[in-house]
């Protein structure tokens, strides 16, 4: 499966450029087998969730979503050797804080679940530090696969993430998330809120979907599959 692709993977809901970029947003896309997301995509935002993030003792960030009864979750990332986490992908990913000096760490967890082990990978996207060293936005993509397994838990975090197009004020005006996944945006409390895109049709054969922002090419995958097929420009708005 592409990671980059999979990563992403929305099922219906708004895209990562969209809503995801301007405010809060966990997203599972769990295969079956999968201990950690019991292969039950589910999406947090801020109208449902708590979002915290802040530096871990490895440099790196850690996200905490509380749900209510849907759970409390963890999310942990680390760059090798101490390093401050910076934009860019992180391969060979094992299981933080246990991880090697000269390995990243990652470690997804939550609703009583978490690997004793784990392998896997991420794309930090996005990461703004204040003077103090608090995270003030935090954007990545995550593959994470418990114990030695094959089937995967693929997600999304952001945290705080807008553009900066829009102003307090412009509430309604037209703006342009720079996502080529999704529609025509809107000003909502001084960020843009991309349009929600389907990316998946209602046959059901369609288990994920995901988009390249710069281009606008969807993937998909199907119940089952491990890889994903790559088809044209895919902007439907609903």
């Amino acid at each position: 499966m592409t990671f980059r692709l999979a990563a992403a993977a929305l099922l219906g809901v708004a895209s990562l450029g969209g809503t995801a970029r301007a405010a809060d947003l966990l997203f599972f896309d769990s295969m079956p087998g999968d201990y950690i997301g019991q292969g039950v995509p589910q999406r947090f935002t801020a109208d449902d969730a708590a979002f915290d993030a802040r530096s871990n003792f490895d440099n790196g960030v850690s996200v905490s979503v509380s749900a209510g009864q849907r759970g409390a979750w963890s999310l942990d990332f680390a760059a090798p050797l101490g390093a401050p986490l910076a934009p860019g992908a992180y391969e060979g990913a094992t299981r933080f804080p246990f991880q090697t000096p000269v390995g990243p760490g990652l470690s997804v967890a939550g609703d009583g679940r978490g690997c004793n082990t784990l392998t896997g990978r991420f794309t930090v996207l996005d990461v703004v530090y204040a003077p103090d060293g608090a995270v003030t936005t935090f954007s990545a993509d995550f593959e994470q696969h418990c114990e030695g397994g094959a089937a995967a838990l693929f997600g999304s975090i952001r945290f705080h993430v807008g553009n900066g197009t829009c102003e307090p004020g412009d509430d309604g005006a037209a703006c342009d998330d720079g996502d080529a996944c999704s529609a025509a945006g809107h000003c909502e409390g001084g960020v843009c809120i991309g349009a929600v895109v389907t990316p998946c049709d209602a046959t059901g054969q369609c288990q994920a979907a995901a988009c390249s922002r710069a281009t606008g090419a969807a993937a998909t995958r199907s119940p089952g599959a491990s890889r994903c097929s790559t088809s044209s420009t895919h902007r439907t708005a609903r």
